[in-house]
C-alpha cells in the first residue's frame, strides 16, 4: 500500500510538472511568433505622432568622420579620405528617412566608391563601417531620435 502511495505522488508531481511546464510553453510561444509584431506597434505608437521626415543638412564643419565627442585630431585623421561619405551620413542620422541599417549600408556604399577612385582603402572603409554600426553609432542614432520625439528640433549652424 505505501508503495502504491508513493507511486501515485510520483505520477501526481510528474503531471503537474508537465502541466506547469504546458503552460509556460503555451504562453511564451505566441509570444516568439508575434515579438516583432508588439515591437513594431509599440514603435508606431511611439513615434507615430512625429511629423514626417525632413532633409536636415549636417552642421557646416570641416571634419565630418567620428562621433561628435572626438576630439579635433582624430576627426581630422578619420575624414582624410571620406569627409563627404560621412557628412551624407551625418545628414542621414540626422534626417532619419529610413532605418539606420539602411544609412549605414548606404555610409559603406559610399565610402567603397571613394575607395575606386583611388582614395583610401578597402580595409579602412570597412573599419569605418563597423565603427559606425556597432560602436559609436547607435548612441547618436538613438539620441538624435529621443530628441526629436521629445519635441527638439535639430538645425544646421
Amino acid at each position: 500500500m505505501r508503495h502504491l502511495l508513493n507511486l501515485l505522488i510520483s505520477i501526481y508531481a510528474v503531471l503537474v510538472g508537465l502541466l506547469y511546464t504546458l503552460v509556460i510553453v503555451i504562453s511564451v510561444i505566441p509570444f516568439f511568433l508575434i515579438h516583432d509584431y508588439v515591437i513594431t506597434f509599440f514603435e508606431w505608437l511611439i513615434f507615430s505622432r512625429l511629423p514626417e521626415p525632413k532633409f536636415i543638412p549636417a552642421p557646416e564643419i570641416e571634419y565630418y568622420c567620428g562621433p561628435f565627442y572626438a576630439p579635433y585630431f582624430i576627426k581630422k585623421w578619420m575624414s582624410k579620405h571620406h569627409n563627404m561619405s560621412c557628412k551624407l551620413h551625418d545628414e542621414g542620422y540626422n534626417s532619419q528617412p529610413t532605418s539606420r541599417l539602411e544609412i549605414d549600408k548606404l555610409f559603406l556604399s559610399n565610402m567603397l566608391e571613394t575607395v575606386k577612385q583611388g582614395k583610401g582603402t578597402k580595409f579602412g572603409a570597412y573599419s569605418m563601417y563597423y565603427l559606425v554600426r556597432y560602436v559609436v553609432g547607435w548612441p547618436s542614432w538613438y539620441l538624435i531620435k529621443g530628441y526629436k520625439a521629445l519635441g527638439g528640433k535639430l538645425k544646421s549652424k
